[in-house]
């Protein structure tokens, strides 16, 4: 089975990234890493958003399968996510 990373605001998706090669496993670690990318983000690391930015401390991340939607794909990944 396929998986993704979803990454959350407010509850919603706005970011997926993937497949993910490697199945759950390499999933769900590079969920964890990312993840504390953002648990250690300060308040200056921002990434594009719409129009703007948001705090990368506002944004979640979780290993799913792909939704029925794809949410919006940037044309480019923060450098803080890769």
């Amino acid at each position: 089975m396929d998986l993704i990373l979803l990454f959350w605001l407010s509850g919603e998706p706005v970011l997926e990234m993937g497949p993910i090669a490697g199945g759950p496993a390499a999933c769900a670690a590079l969920e964890a890493q990312i993840s504390a990318q953002i648990a250690q983000a300060g308040p200056g690391d921002l990434v594009p958003y719409g129009d703007g930015t948001i705090p990368l401390s506002a944004l979640s991340v979780s290993c799913e399968p792909p939704p029925a939607e794809s949410c919006p794909v940037p044309e480019e990944l923060p450098d803080l996510l890769i």
